[in-house]
């Protein structure tokens, strides 16, 4: 079997993120606590219905599998890596040897390579700005 086949149906499925699942669980949170107080109100099923829908979506957007330029772009990985990540089998394929697939819910994340965080320096006062060009000190 080469490794960038298919992987057995078994293999793990893309988890939600945990903001979803945390949603999705206050959700039903919230209607249980609403059923207790009016058992009657037509928001408990609206509550419980809306959690289920999120995460179902959440669960087919995770599903859907993309390119390797896809997943590439999407992830910030290049292409290469994704192939070596799929023939070590750290994530699965769900293509074939030709055309590898990954689901996006299998995709690493590469970390943001956003800005730095501003240094943060002591305020000064005017007091101390005097003081320093007086006695001949670097502010």
């Amino acid at each position: 079997m080469s490794s960038l086949t298919t992987l057995s149906a078994d293999h793990r499925k893309p988890e939600l993120p945990s903001w979803v699942r945390t949603y999705a669980q206050e959700l039903r949170i919230n209607a249980e606590d609403r059923a207790e107080l009016w058992p009657q109100d037509p928001l408990v099923s609206a509550l419980v219905s809306f959690a289920d829908e999120i995460e179902a979506r959440a669960l087919t957007h995770a599903l859907e599998e993309l390119s390797l330029r896809d997943a590439a772009e999407e992830s910030g990985y290049t292409r290469s890596h994704l192939k070596r990540l799929l023939r070590e089998q750290d994530i699965p394929n769900s293509g074939n040897e030709g055309e590898p697939r990954i689901q996006r819910g299998h995709l690493p994340k590469k970390p943001s390579q956003g800005v730095a965080p501003p240094v943060r320096c002591h305020p000064i006062t005017r007091t101390q700005v005097a003081r320093a060009i007086a006695e001949g000190d670097e502010i």
